[in-house]
């Protein structure tokens, strides 16, 4: 188990980068950390590793855990021999070398070298592509067969712990999606734990167990992806992941109705609970919308946009003086149109 207790980050001794950050990581499980650029979980990473020494960055606060045992004060070569390893993106290979030599490069790194010729073949069996293109060099692999290269180079160490750090960005849209499932039944085959860095949600929400929201070097949310996207737990997170319409509304006095401020003539049926004050944001997701003739909803609107994408069409409406998304399989509806927006109420979130 790898735990880490409530640790902050400084750079060149001035510079905090995160700030008390605690999590747990159980055996077995693939973690992502998700977040926008800047938001911490790169330096998490090195944190974890012991390379954060090479950026001039330390473990200020806080501790680091492996199984009881605490890691933060080593270094990345002391903390590769507990069977913490980073995996580089495809793109670091040793180009010049073949493919068997670059997994060869990555099993010198192991304590106990006598096993390594059945490890090298255990690797072939995880990765039959590799074993054809064993003698080929490295350089003139394609994007997805030089990624497959680096975690199997990592996979030879026998690690317990593998650390990616967005390891898909340089490959192209539909091999990432390849990659993506690739990983997964890797680490179901392996049983190795996965803490996966990605700013991609999709990413994210396809190959972990667990998500844990990252932003400005705090930790938002941590949970699983179905409970992160149907509960995100502030608007940053619901703002953040997927896509969401955001209503400002008043209360109504007998707290029975949402009224949008932008836009007073409509109103929508909800009971709202007393801790919320006069006026909340509305947060509903574009598929949680139904359209409807007009009239027949909860808010009246014209059809501003509606742009066919295949399994649906995503369409823009305009209620009163905002702008609301509804993505729907619906196709009935057309630019003019007056239409009625029908709010799931299991769906509502309200901040």
């Amino acid at each position: 188990m790898l735990k880490l207790n409530n640790i902050e980050v400084t750079y060149l001794n001035v510079i905090r980068v995160l700030h008390g950050v605690s999590l747990t990581v159980e055996d077995g499980a693939i973690i992502a950390l998700l977040g926008a650029n800047g938001a911490g979980k790169s330096t998490t990473l090195k944190a974890i590793s012991g390379l954060l020494h090479v950026e001039e960055g330390e473990v200020t606060d806080g501790s680091i855990e492996w199984n009881g045992v605490r890691i933060d004060n080593k270094n990345a070569e002391q903390i590769g021999k507990l069977g913490i390893i980073q995996a580089l993106e495809g793109r670091h290979i040793f180009e010049h070398l073949t493919t068997e030599e670059n997994l060869m490069v990555g099993a010198h790194n192991r304590s106990d070298r006598h096993n390594i010729k059945n490890d090298l073949e255990m690797v072939y069996d995880y990765f039959p592509r590799l074993k054809e293109l064993r003698k080929n060099t490295a350089g003139y692999l394609s994007g997805g067969e030089q990624q497959r290269v680096a975690l199997a180079r990592a996979l030879i160490v026998n690690p317990y712990v593998m650390l990616l750090d967005e390891p898909l960005s340089n490959l192209d849209a539909k091999l990432r999606e390849q990659m993506r499932f690739e990983i997964k039944e890797l680490q179901k085959k392996t049983k190795v734990t996965i803490i996966y860095v990605t700013h991609d949600q999709a990413e994210a929400m396809a190959m972990s167990d667990e998500i844990i929201v990252m932003n400005k070097g705090e930790i938002q949310q941590i949970g699983r992806p179905e409970e992160i996207y149907e509960n995100p737990a502030n608007k940053f997170i619901a703002n953040f992941i997927g896509l969401t319409n955001f209503i400002p509304c008043k209360i109504s006095e007998d707290r029975k109705f949402l009224i949008p401020k932008e836009s007073k003539d409509n109103r929508i049926e909800y009971t709202v609970s007393e801790r919320y004050q006069e006026e909340v944001t509305l947060c509903i997701r574009l598929e949680d919308i139904t359209l409807q003739l007009f009239g027949k909803g909860d808010l009246n609107g014209e059809v501003l946009r509606a742009t066919f994408l295949g399994s649906l069409v995503d369409y823009l409406i305009k209620v009163g003086d905002i702008n609301v998304r509804v993505q729907s399989k619906d196709r009935k509806f057309f630019t003019g149109d007056e239409v009625s927006l029908v709010f799931d109420r299991e769906r509502i979130l309200l901040y």
